[in-house]
């Protein structure tokens, strides 16, 4: 019995993943891979991050776009994988600032900022979007539900239209794998 409720379960999500992914506009994921070849080619970095799960799916996405085995090296830089610098920051300054001060520090005008959250209102990432556009950066965003926020922060916003955070963080990893195959011109 308990196996026949899992095959059930894990078929539904395939299901629900299937179609969600296919209410998600092309346009604006070729927007966003474009972007990305485009500071690619000038030499811009692109900064990614993310709040929970969104932020394994930053430093997941990151790690795509600098991919030695495709040849892609893409000046990429995910502020959510240095564990010391998010603690310092979240408690000399505040949780909600710990991607805005590292994007002042390290970013320049014409680098590219990526949000990632499901929600869309992730006050650190929204901050973060805030002070990329303060930079004069190119915005992008990865966001599910209604887009909250960071959907009319971003130049780039790719929505995932749907209410289910496990839906929205595997449908953004997969636009994540996309846009990393589209710039390297990888098929597959």
């Amino acid at each position: 019995m308990v196996r026949h409720i899992c095959s059930e379960r894990i078929a539904s999500h395939f299901a629900h993943v299937s179609q969600v992914l296919a209410r998600v506009d092309l346009r604006t994921v070729e927007l966003l891979a474009q972007a990305i070849s485009e500071a690619h080619s000038t030499g811009h970095t692109i900064f990614t991050f993310g709040n929970g799960g969104s932020a394994a799916t930053a430093l997941h996405f990151a790690n795509n776009l600098f991919d030695s085995r495709r040849g892609l090296k893409v000046r990429v830089n995910c502020l959510a994988s240095n564990v010391s610098v998010l603690s310092a920051i979240a408690n000399d300054i505040g949780y909600d600032r710990i991607y805005a001060e590292q994007l002042s520090m390290l970013a320049s005008p014409g680098d590219l900022a990526i949000a990632i959250s499901a929600s869309g209102y992730s006050p650190n990432c929204v901050s973060g979007l805030t002070r990329a556009r303060e930079i004069g950066m190119p915005t992008a965003c990865l966001v599910g539900f209604d887009g909250g926020n960071l959907l009319r922060l971003s130049d780039y916003p790719v929505h995932v239209p749907c209410d289910s955070y496990a839906l929205v963080e595997d449908i953004h990893l997969v636009i994540a794998h996309s846009i990393a195959s589209a710039v390297s011109g990888e098929s597959g």
